[in-house]
């Protein structure tokens, strides 16, 4: 969906019609999420899955 709002801050309405970098911000911050639960708190609790 990001590519969306992207297209739609130059006018290129695709799947709406209202940008709000919001929608970006909120990606990004689920992404940092899930990469945080992935690497610090998933990889104490499977060992095998730390690839250091």
């Amino acid at each position: 969906m990001t590519t969306s709002e992207v297209l739609q801050y130059f006018d290129i309405y695709f799947f709406g019609v209202i940008f709000d970098p919001i929608y970006i911000v909120m990606y990004t911050f689920g992404v940092l999420l899930a990469y945080f639960i992935n690497r610090i708190v998933l990889t104490k609790i499977f060992f095998k899955w730390n690839d250091k």
